[in-house]
Protein backbone atom coordinates (compact mmCIF):
# COMPACT_ATOMS: atom_id res chain seq x y z
CA UNK A 1 0.00 0.00 0.00
CA UNK A 2 1.18 3.51 -0.61
CA UNK A 3 -0.19 6.47 0.75
CA UNK A 4 0.06 10.08 0.26
CA UNK A 5 -1.37 13.46 1.37
CA UNK A 6 -1.26 16.35 -0.42
CA UNK A 7 -2.26 19.75 0.14
CA UNK A 8 -5.28 20.26 -1.83
CA UNK A 9 -4.48 24.12 -1.89
CA UNK A 10 -0.70 24.21 -2.92
CA UNK A 11 -0.89 20.91 -4.52
CA UNK A 12 2.68 20.19 -1.95
CA UNK A 13 3.21 16.92 -0.39
CA UNK A 14 2.18 16.86 3.23
CA UNK A 15 3.13 13.01 4.03
CA UNK A 16 3.67 9.55 2.30
CA UNK A 17 4.74 6.25 3.21
CA UNK A 18 4.97 2.50 1.60
CA UNK A 19 3.61 -0.49 3.70
CA UNK A 20 4.98 -3.27 2.31
CA UNK A 21 3.47 -5.92 4.88
CA UNK A 22 2.21 -9.27 4.73
CA UNK A 23 -1.58 -9.01 5.77
CA UNK A 24 -1.86 -11.39 8.18
CA UNK A 25 -4.17 -8.56 10.21
CA UNK A 26 -5.62 -5.21 7.80
CA UNK A 27 -6.81 -3.71 10.91
CA UNK A 28 -3.34 -3.59 12.11
CA UNK A 29 -2.16 -2.20 9.03
CA UNK A 30 -5.13 0.50 9.14
CA UNK A 31 -4.01 1.00 12.79
CA UNK A 32 -0.90 2.07 11.82
CA UNK A 33 -1.04 4.24 8.99
CA UNK A 34 -3.90 6.35 10.45
CA UNK A 35 -1.17 6.91 13.38
CA UNK A 36 1.24 7.73 10.80
CA UNK A 37 -1.03 10.22 8.72
CA UNK A 38 -2.05 11.29 12.13
CA UNK A 39 1.16 11.96 13.41
CA UNK A 40 2.48 13.96 10.40
CA UNK A 41 -0.55 16.63 9.55
CA UNK A 42 -1.62 17.66 13.13
CA UNK A 43 1.47 19.44 13.36
CA UNK A 44 1.20 20.86 10.07
CA UNK A 45 -2.44 21.93 10.57
CA UNK A 46 -2.10 23.90 13.50
CA UNK A 47 0.70 25.37 12.18
CA UNK A 48 -1.24 26.80 9.08
CA UNK A 49 -3.93 27.78 11.30
CA UNK A 50 -1.62 29.86 13.41
CA UNK A 51 -0.22 31.40 10.77
CA UNK A 52 -4.08 31.95 9.15
CA UNK A 53 -5.01 33.63 12.22
CA UNK A 54 -2.29 35.85 12.57
CA UNK A 55 -3.11 37.28 9.52
CA UNK A 56 -6.25 38.88 11.20
CA UNK A 57 -7.22 41.04 13.75
CA UNK A 58 -8.38 40.08 17.20
CA UNK A 59 -12.01 41.38 16.23
CA UNK A 60 -12.58 39.14 13.14
CA UNK A 61 -11.01 35.85 14.72
CA UNK A 62 -13.60 32.88 15.78
CA UNK A 63 -12.81 31.08 19.20
CA UNK A 64 -10.56 28.41 17.65
CA UNK A 65 -8.22 31.33 15.66
CA UNK A 66 -8.32 33.09 18.59
CA UNK A 67 -6.75 30.32 20.65
CA UNK A 68 -4.49 29.51 17.69
CA UNK A 69 -2.81 33.21 18.00
CA UNK A 70 -2.68 33.09 21.28
CA UNK A 71 -0.61 29.85 21.31
CA UNK A 72 1.56 31.21 19.32
CA UNK A 73 2.30 34.15 21.65
CA UNK A 74 2.24 31.45 25.17
CA UNK A 75 5.19 29.48 23.64
CA UNK A 76 7.51 32.70 23.07
CA UNK A 77 7.70 32.55 26.65
CA UNK A 78 7.86 36.36 27.66
CA UNK A 79 6.12 38.31 29.56
CA UNK A 80 4.82 40.63 27.16
CA UNK A 81 3.34 38.09 24.77
CA UNK A 82 2.30 35.57 28.16
CA UNK A 83 0.01 38.81 28.97
CA UNK A 84 -1.67 39.14 25.17
CA UNK A 85 -2.13 35.45 24.95
CA UNK A 86 -3.84 35.08 28.21
CA UNK A 87 -6.04 38.57 26.78
CA UNK A 88 -6.62 36.54 23.79
CA UNK A 89 -7.94 32.96 25.42
CA UNK A 90 -9.76 35.06 27.96
CA UNK A 91 -11.98 36.62 24.46
CA UNK A 92 -12.12 33.04 23.44
CA UNK A 93 -13.75 31.53 26.42
CA UNK A 94 -15.84 34.73 26.23
CA UNK A 95 -16.87 34.31 22.67
CA UNK A 96 -17.27 30.15 22.58
CA UNK A 97 -20.54 28.21 23.62
CA UNK A 98 -20.18 26.72 26.59
CA UNK A 99 -17.29 29.05 27.73
CA UNK A 100 -15.03 26.29 27.64
CA UNK A 101 -12.63 27.14 24.52
CA UNK A 102 -9.50 28.45 25.52
CA UNK A 103 -9.53 27.74 29.80
CA UNK A 104 -6.69 24.74 29.02
CA UNK A 105 -4.65 27.43 27.51
CA UNK A 106 -5.40 29.88 30.53
CA UNK A 107 -4.04 28.03 32.75
CA UNK A 108 -1.26 27.83 30.93
CA UNK A 109 -0.91 31.20 31.12
CA UNK A 110 -0.83 31.20 34.67
CA UNK A 111 1.75 28.21 35.05
CA UNK A 112 4.17 30.44 33.16
CA UNK A 113 3.18 33.47 35.31
CA UNK A 114 3.84 31.11 38.43
CA UNK A 115 6.88 29.87 37.58
CA UNK A 116 8.43 32.82 36.15
CA UNK A 117 6.77 35.13 38.79
CA UNK A 118 4.89 37.17 36.15
CA UNK A 119 2.25 37.56 38.46
CA UNK A 120 0.99 41.78 38.08
CA UNK A 121 -1.99 41.04 40.37
CA UNK A 122 -2.86 39.95 44.04
CA UNK A 123 -4.18 37.11 42.77
CA UNK A 124 -2.03 33.60 43.12
CA UNK A 125 -1.17 32.70 39.36
CA UNK A 126 -0.77 28.98 40.63
CA UNK A 127 -4.35 29.13 42.69
CA UNK A 128 -5.49 30.77 39.46
CA UNK A 129 -3.74 27.33 37.21
CA UNK A 130 -5.45 25.28 39.16
CA UNK A 131 -8.85 26.24 39.39
CA UNK A 132 -8.69 27.16 35.71
CA UNK A 133 -7.63 23.75 34.88
CA UNK A 134 -10.01 22.03 36.72
CA UNK A 135 -12.52 24.25 35.25
CA UNK A 136 -11.10 22.96 31.56
CA UNK A 137 -11.48 19.39 32.96
CA UNK A 138 -15.13 20.23 34.11
CA UNK A 139 -16.21 21.84 31.04
CA UNK A 140 -14.45 19.27 28.50
CA UNK A 141 -13.41 15.64 30.42
CA UNK A 142 -12.65 14.47 27.23
CA UNK A 143 -9.40 16.60 26.80
CA UNK A 144 -6.13 15.34 27.18
CA UNK A 145 -4.32 18.26 27.65
CA UNK A 146 -7.33 19.47 29.77
CA UNK A 147 -6.08 16.60 31.80
CA UNK A 148 -2.74 16.54 31.46
CA UNK A 149 -2.63 20.65 32.76
CA UNK A 150 -4.80 19.97 35.63
CA UNK A 151 -2.36 16.61 36.77
CA UNK A 152 0.33 19.05 36.84
CA UNK A 153 -1.71 21.77 38.78
CA UNK A 154 -2.60 18.97 41.41
CA UNK A 155 0.51 17.46 40.85
CA UNK A 156 2.15 20.80 42.01
CA UNK A 157 -0.03 21.59 44.91
CA UNK A 158 0.93 17.95 46.02
CA UNK A 159 -2.53 16.58 46.04
CA UNK A 160 -1.29 13.12 45.07
CA UNK A 161 -5.05 11.08 45.05
CA UNK A 162 -6.43 14.02 43.31
CA UNK A 163 -3.17 13.61 40.71
CA UNK A 164 -3.70 10.26 40.43
CA UNK A 165 -7.24 10.65 39.44
CA UNK A 166 -6.05 13.00 36.96
CA UNK A 167 -3.80 10.75 35.09
CA UNK A 168 -5.69 7.85 34.78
Amino acid sequence: ITAQLIDALTNNHVWEDRYDREVTDLFDIQDEITTAITGAVAPEFISAEIQKANHKSPDQLGAWETVMKGRALLWKMNRQDNEQAKTLFERAIHISPGKQFGLTDLSLVYCQQHFYNWGETDEDPFSLMVTTARCAVDANNGDPLAWTIYAWAVLFSRDWDEALIAIN
